[in-house]
Order: C-alpha cells, then sequence, then structure tokens
C-alpha cells in the first residue's frame, strides 16, 4: 500500500478506473514529468481541478489556451473534464455553456448547495442549473451547510442533524439522477 492509502493491487476493484484528479493549475510540464515517471500509464483520465471561473480566476476566453496546453497529452485525457462550481443565479452560466461545448467538454463536476437550497426560487435556479448542464456527463456534488443547520453558523460546518442534509441530496438525486 503506497503512503497515500492508494494500493497498487487492483484487486479490490479491478474494473475501477484510476482518474489523475485536481490538477490546478493546468501544467504540462507537471504531466511531462509524471509521464517520465511512468504514472500516466496507470491512470484512465486526467482530471483538470480548475474552477476555471473562480479559484483560478481565469478569464472565460482564456479556456481555449489553457485546455490547449494539455491536449499533447490525449492518450491520458481522450476526453476533457472540468470542475466548475456556479453560484447561485450565476449570470456566467450560459456563456460558460457556450465555451465548454465549443472546447469540446465532455465531463463536468459541479454541484448544488444545500445552504443556496433556502433561498427564494432555489429549486427554480438549480432546474435551470441542471437544464443547461444536460448536454455533459456531470458528476453532482452537495455542499455548504446552511448556518442555521450546522453545528457552528458557517456554510463549512457539519450539520446538527445530518438527515436534513441526507434529505436535500435524496430530493435532488431523486431530481436530477
Amino acid at each position: 500500500m503506497s503512503p497515500c492509502g492508494v494500493g497498487r493491487d487492483r484487486s479490490r476493484a479491478p474494473g475501477l478506473p484510476r482518474v489523475l484528479g485536481g490538477m490546478s493549475p493546468i501544467d504540462p510540464s507537471f504531466l511531462r514529468t509524471l509521464e517520465s515517471h511512468g504514472a500516466l500509464a496507470a491512470v484512465a483520465a486526467v482530471a483538470i481541478h480548475g474552477f476555471p471561473l473562480d479559484w483560478n480566476h481565469w478569464q472565460i476566453h482564456e479556456w481555449p489556451c489553457k485546455l490547449s496546453a494539455i491536449r499533447d497529452f490525449s492518450r491520458y485525457t481522450p476526453a476533457v473534464g472540468l470542475c466548475q462550481w456556479f453560484h447561485f443565479e450565476d449570470h456566467r452560466l450560459d456563456d460558460a455553456v457556450r465555451w465548454m461545448r465549443d472546447l469540446g467538454v465532455t465531463y463536468l463536476r459541479t454541484g448544488l448547495s444545500w445552504a443556496d437550497s433556502l433561498r427564494p426560487d432555489a429549486q427554480a435556479w438549480f432546474d435551470r442549473q441542471m437544464r443547461a448542464l444536460d448536454a455533459f456527463s456531470v458528476t453532482l456534488t452537495f455542499c455548504f451547510t446552511p448556518e442555521s443547520e450546522g453545528i457552528r453558523p458557517h456554510h463549512t460546518s457539519p450539520p446538527r442533524d445530518v438527515s436534513r442534509f441526507a434529505d436535500f441530496c435524496a430530493e435532488q438525486v431523486r431530481r436530477y439522477g
């Protein structure tokens, strides 16, 4: 077993694809280094954990250049995926969807906020967001505790009653799953 808990023995889940996740920022030199050590041969895909509109503060028009920088590694990245969250009623949603389609993005990881679910018209926003993302293979993450529901009044706090969070997740899975 490796120090990070990932064993080299695939017997526990032989069909489970391994993904190099969380590359941020996009760094072709990093990929070349991994390739030179044979590490990329052990993964099925290279994921980009960029939140391009947020954490990395890329402008949307920079996406083509950023993604082009790693297209040379196409045998490891046959399909492009991004991780991008959209804020409640995010005005960038339609532009981002257009760019992702133009760039050939196939996979998208995004999220729905339990905290946002308490806002007026939250479900209408979630519906709009998920309809806009229908062209992508979406992995949906649920996050952010409402301040009123947390052990502490903070969006990163664990919920006082985990079943309330589970109910939110279950409802969204029924709706979009």
